[in-house]
């Protein structure tokens, strides 16, 4: 085989390869990142719906906060990532398990310093808050984690607890997550025109978790689900 040719064919691979990794595509011409952002939005009516009152906790037992006695949950996010669909070859979750090893996170960028109020989020069905942005590969998903930096609640009524804590209205009290974020465990797939990831922060199924611990902290577990999507074209 004539040494020169294969020298030429090489050369001309490598620079197809080196064009398509300039253009951000694959050999193939598929794209190698996709812009993506990722919205929230709020469940509409769902923090009107019933909760269990204070007077009615067993002694002994974590009290629970109504949605009515709530006007804001503040949190400052400080880190949004996706997770990869990845399954090994029996189509089960890999040996690093359900979180998956932290390198194989695509972390987006947080904007506008990533304070929220969850109660106060744009309705389901309305254009959401954009809490990140950036470059995801195109290709299916498993999870979104936010690491939440530091979270506040404030209530509209001066609240006495079971245990005879007292949590002031109308003051910054500081909470606690278990998990020191929010983790939602959703299939979706990001386009290779890449789109909007939207999740909905549903404060009904929050507050079944919004407790008051015998020494008087605040743990919150907000739930958020998926709503549908990635859109494309949201960038």
């Amino acid at each position: 085989m004539n040494p020169h040719r294969n020298a030429l064919v090489f050369g001309a691979f490598a620079l197809a390869a080196g064009a398509a990794a300039c253009s951000g595509a694959d050999a193939t011409g598929a794209p190698l990142s996709a812009p993506v952002s990722l919205t929230l939005q709020r469940a509409s009516g769902a923090a009107f719906l019933a909760s269990l009152a204070l007077d009615s906790t067993p002694p002994g037992r974590p009290a629970v906060i109504a949605p009515t006695e709530v006007d804001s949950i503040v949190v400052t996010v400080e880190e949004v990532a996706l997770l990869p669909m990845r399954h090994d070859s029996m189509g089960m979750h890999g040996p690093d398990g359900m979180m998956g090893p932290r390198h194989d996170w695509i972390v987006l960028q947080v904007v506008g310093g990533g304070r929220i109020d969850l109660m106060h989020l744009p309705v389901e069905g309305s254009q959401g808050i954009t809490v990140a942005a950036g470059d995801a590969p195109p290709g299916e998903y498993e999870r979104v984690r936010l690491v939440i930096a530091s979270g506040e609640i404030w209530l509209n009524t001066t609240i006495v607890t079971p245990q005879g804590d007292t949590l002031l209205a109308n003051t910054a009290i500081p909470v606690f997550f278990p998990s020191g974020g929010i983790m939602v465990a959703v299939e979706f797939a990001v386009p290779e025109g890449g789109g909007d990831i939207p999740l909905v922060f549903d404060a009904a199924e929050t507050f079944a978790h919004v407790l008051v611990t015998g020494d008087g902290r605040v743990i919150v577990t907000p739930v958020m689900r998926h709503r549908h999507g990635p859109r494309p074209g949201r960038p």
